[in-house]
C-alpha cells in the first residue's frame, strides 16, 4: 500500500510538472512571435477538466511561479490563471461546456476579470503602463469613452484576454476530446487514496453522511478562517512596514534634497540677495539650479529657501511650481505652525529632523537645511518638500499586488487543504460508512457479496484511516463467521419453538374433536391472505416482512385460550345453551391472558405480541358486534381482523359435532356477504381474490397433507 501511494505521489507531481512546462512553453512561444496572447493556460484548463480544482490551481500557481524567474512582475497576476482553473473546474463538472451559450459566457467573465486584475495592478503605478500593456491595432473604436489611457487599455486587455480565453478552450476541448479514455480514467484517478466513486454512487454516500455535519465542511471552514485570518494579518504587516520603509525613503530623499539645494546657495550672499532682491549678479543662476533639482524628481512637491527672524520666515529662493506662483524675494511669510516652538532653534541655526505637515499645501514631509556662511553662521535654510500623497499611491499600488500575490497563496491553501481532507479522510470514511451501512447479513451469498464490496475501496491513505479500514476489514470478517455461526442456531431456535408452538396448539386442539387440522390450515389461510393484500397495495405501512411472519408464526395460538374450557361444552354435540356459549366466548380472552404469562417470562419474542392480539381479537366483528370488548373498524388489530376471515371460512368449509360442512362456493358466498359487518372489507376482498391458492390448501388438507411447507 505505501509504494502505490508513493507511487501515485510521483506520477501527479510528474505529470503537474509536465502541465506547467507546456504552459511555459506555449507562453515563451507567444512572446517570442510577438502574437501578444498569453496562451499560458491550455495546460491548466486540461488538467483542471480531468483532475479537479487542486491540480488545476496548483499548475496555475507553479506556472507563474516559473514565469515570474524571467518576469517577476507575473507573481502578481497568478491569482488570474487560479480564479481561470477553478472556472474551468466548475463549468467542466457542471457540464456546462455542452452549450455554447455558457462557453461563450465562461470565456467573457475570465476575460473581465484578467482584464480588470491586470488594470487594477497598473492603477497608479507610475511612469511606463504604457509599455505594459499590449496594443491591439484598428481594435478600439471612436469613442470619448476610449480617448482617456485607462478606457483604451482596458478594452484592448478584454479583446486580448477574450481571443486568448476562446482560442485556450477551444485547444483544451480538442485535447480532452481526442485524449484515450484510459488515459482519461488514469488522470482522474490523482488523488483518490482509494478505488474511485462514481458519481452515482458519490450521491448516495453523500445522502448518508449528510451535507450540514460533514467533515469536509468543517475542515474547510477552520482552513479557511485561519487563512483568512493569516492573509488578512499578512496584508497589515506588509502594508505597515510598507509605509514605514517608504516614509523612511521619502525622509532620506527630502533630506538628499535639501542637502543639494543647501550646496548650490553662496551663504555669503544671502543678506545681499534679501537686500538687494533677485538682481544680484548669481541669484538667477542659483535659481536656476534650484528649479533643476525639483525638476528631477516627480516626488518634490516644493522648494524653497528661507532666512528665519524674529518677525517670520524671510523668502531668500522659492522655486515657482505648477500650482503655486514663487514667492517673491524678500517677502516676509509665516512660520510653518508646526514649528512655532522652534522658532528660537532656527534662529541659532539648528539642524532640525525632518518632520510630516498636513497643511494647507498638502500632506507634506518638509526637510530643513541650514545654509551656512563662509564663517560658519546659519544665515538660512534650504527646504524641501516631498509630496506624502505620493505615498498613498504606492501604497494602492503596493496592496494590489500583495492582496494578489497573497489571494494566489490564499487559494492554493484552501484547495490543497480541501483536496487532502476529500481524498485522504472524508471519502475513505464515507465510503466505510456506506458500505457498512448497506451491508446485507440475510444470506450467505448476500454477505459475501457485501464483503467483496468492502475489500473493493481498496483504501491506502498511509494514515490512521487506513489502519481503521484494515481493522474494520477484519471486524467485518469475524462478524461473518460469528453470524453465520449464530444464524444456524436461531434456525434451530426458531425451529424448535416452531415445533412447541405446533405441540402446544396440538393440545389444545386434540381435546376439541371436530377441528382437525384447523391450526393448520388456518395458518395457511392466513399467509395467503397477507400476501395477497400486499400485493393489491392494502395496509401497505403495515405488512412488512416482520409483521407478516409474526402473524404466520402466532396464528396456530389463536384458540390456545380453549385449554380453560371444558370438555363438555368444547365437545358438544348439539346447540350450546346461551350460558355455555357465554363460557365459551371466554376463550379469547382467556388466550390472551396466557400469552401474556408467556410474554412475561419471553419478553423479547415479538410475534408473541401480535399472538395474544390474534388470541383476544379473533373473534370481533367489523361492525363492533363480536366479543370479547366489541371493538369495530381499524380498532380490531389487522392480524386479528386476517384471522376473523381465515377461522370462520376453516370453520364452514369443516365438518363440526354440531353441523355439517359447507360448499366451498358457499362459503365464499358467506365470507363475501359478511364483509364490512363481520370482515374487513379489504381482508375480505383480498381472501376472495385469492380463491385459487385457498382452494389448493383446502383441497390439499382434505387429501390428509398436513406437510407444514403449506404455511
Amino acid at each position: 500500500m505505501k509504494t502505490k501511494r508513493i507511487n501515485n505521489e510521483i506520477q501527479f507531481v510528474v505529470i503537474c510538472t509536465g502541465c506547467v512546462l507546456i504552459n511555459f512553453f506555449l507562453n515563451s512561444l507567444g512572446i517570442y512571435f510577438g502574437w501578444n496572447l498569453p496562451l499560458d493556460s491550455i495546460a491548466t484548463m486540461v488538467i483542471a477538466m480531468v483532475c479537479g480544482y487542486f491540480p488545476g490551481i496548483a499548475v496555475a500557481f507553479f506556472t507563474n511561479l516559473l514565469e515570474m524567474a524571467f518576469e517577476p512582475s507575473l507573481a502578481y497576476v497568478m491569482v488570474i490563471n487560479i480564479i481561470i482553473a477553478a472556472c474551468t473546474t466548475y463549468f467542466y463538472q457542471k457540464k456546462y461546456f455542452k452549450r455554447i451559450p455558457l462557453i461563450i459566457l465562461f470565456v467573457i467573465i475570465t476575460s473581465i476579470i484578467s482584464a480588470s486584475f491586470e488594470l487594477l495592478l497598473l492603477l497608479d503605478a507610475g511612469g511606463g503602463i504604457e509599455d505594459a500593456i499590449f496594443k491591439v491595432e484598428g481594435i478600439v473604436p471612436e469613442n470619448p469613452f476610449f480617448d482617456s489611457f485607462w478606457g483604451s487599455a482596458y478594452i484592448t486587455r478584454l479583446v486580448v484576454h477574450i481571443i486568448d480565453k476562446a482560442l485556450s478552450l477551444f485547444v483544451a476541448a480538442l485535447i480532452i476530446k481526442f485524449m484515450p479514455d484510459y488515459v482519461r480514467r488514469w488522470l482522474g484517478r490523482f488523488g483518490w487514496q482509494q478505488r474511485p466513486i462514481s458519481d452515482e454512487q458519490m450521491a448516495k454516500i453523500q445522502r448518508i453522511a449528510g451535507s450540514k455535519r460533514s467533515v469536509k465542511n468543517r475542515i474547510v471552514v477552520v482552513i479557511l478562517a485561519v487563512c483568512v485570518s493569516i492573509t488578512v494579518l499578512y496584508l497589515i504587516i506588509s502594508h505597515k512596514l510598507f509605509r514605514d520603509i517608504t516614509t523612511e525613503e521619502f525622509a532620506s530623499q527630502s533630506q538628499s534634497y535639501a542637502k543639494l539645494v543647501a550646496n548650490e546657495i553662496d551663504g555669503d550672499l544671502v543678506d545681499i540677495y534679501l537686500e538687494e532682491g533677485d538682481s544680484v549678479s548669481g541669484y538667477k543662476r542659483t535659481l536656476d539650479a534650484l528649479t533643476r533639482i525639483y525638476e528631477s524628481s516627480p516626488n518634490i512637491e516644493y522648494i524653497y529657501v528661507y532666512q528665519i527672524q524674529k518677525d517670520g520666515a524671510h523668502v531668500v529662493f522659492d522655486v515657482e511650481t505648477p500650482e503655486s506662483p514663487a514667492q517673491k524675494v524678500g517677502e516676509v511669510v509665516d512660520v510653518d505652525p508646526v514649528l512655532e516652538d522652534e522658532i528660537d532653534e532656527l534662529i541659532k541655526g539648528v539642524q532640525l529632523r525632518t518632520f510630516e505637515d498636513n497643511c494647507k499645501y498638502g500632506h507634506l514631509l518638509t526637510t530643513y537645511n541650514p545654509v551656512y556662511d563662509s564663517k560658519r553662521n546659519c544665515v538660512c535654510y534650504a527646504c524641501v518638500d516631498i509630496d506624502l500623497d505620493n505615498i498613498t499611491a504606492y501604497e494602492t499600488h503596493f496592496t494590489y499586488r500583495m492582496l494578489f500575490l497573497g489571494l494566489g497563496f490564499l487559494i492554493l491553501a484552501i484547495a490543497w487543504c480541501i483536496w487532502l481532507s476529500k481524498y485522504h479522510l472524508v471519502y475513505p470514511i464515507n465510503s466505510i460508512v456506506y458500505r457498512a451501512s448497506q451491508f446485507d447479513f440475510s444470506d450467505e451469498e448476500s454477505r459475501r457479496k457485501n464483503m467483496d464490496k468492502v475489500r473493493e475501496l481498496d483504501i491506502h491513505t498511509g494514515t490512521e484511516i487506513e489502519n481503521m479500514y484494515f481493522a474494520f476489514l477484519q471486524v467485518v470478517e469475524e462478524s461473518m463467521v460469528n453470524f453465520t455461526y449464530l444464524q444456524i442456531k436461531s434456525e434451530q431456535m426458531n425451529r424448535l419453538q416452531m415445533g412447541l408452538i405446533y405441540v402446544l396448539a396440538d393440545l389444545v386442539e386434540n381435546r376439541d374433536s371436530s377441528t382437525g387440522d384447523h391450526i393448520r390450515k388456518t395458518a395457511a389461510y392466513v399467509r395467503i391472505i397477507l400476501y395477497k393484500m400486499r400485493e393489491l397495495g392494502y395496509y401497505e405501512d403495515q405488512l412488512t416482512d416482520i409483521f407478516i411472519e409474526d402473524c404466520i408464526k402466532s396464528a396456530p395460538l389463536h384458540d390456545v385460550g380453549k385449554i380453560q374450557i371444558p370438555d363438555a361444552i368444547l365437545n358438544k354435540p348439539g346447540k350450546l345453551t346461551d350460558d355455555e356459549f357465554e363460557i365459551m366466548m371466554t376463550h379469547a380472552q382467556c388466550g390472551a391472558d396466557i400469552i401474556q404469562q408467556v410474554i412475561d417470562t419471553l419478553p423479547n419474542s415479538q410475534y408473541l405480541y401480535e399472538a395474544k392480539r390474534i388470541a383476544g381479537g379473533h373473534h370481533e366483528k367489523w361492525d363492533g358486534s363480536g366479543y370479547p370488548k366489541g371493538l369495530a373498524g381499524e380498532d380490531i388489530p389487522l392480524s386479528a381482523r386476517v384471522m376473523a376471515v381465515a377461522d370462520v371460512f376453516d370453520a364452514l368449509i369443516s365438518v363440526r359435532v354440531y353441523k355439517k360442512a359447507f360448499s366451498y362456493d358457499d362459503a365464499m358466498n358467506i365470507i363475501e356477504k359478511d364483509a364490512g359487518s363481520h370482515f374487513d372489507p379489504l381482508v375480505a376482498d383480498a381472501f376472495l381474490q385469492a380463491k385459487d391458492e385457498v382452494k389448493k390448501v383446502s383441497d390439499e388438507f382434505a387429501e390428509g397433507y398436513k406437510d407444514l411447507h403449506l404455511l
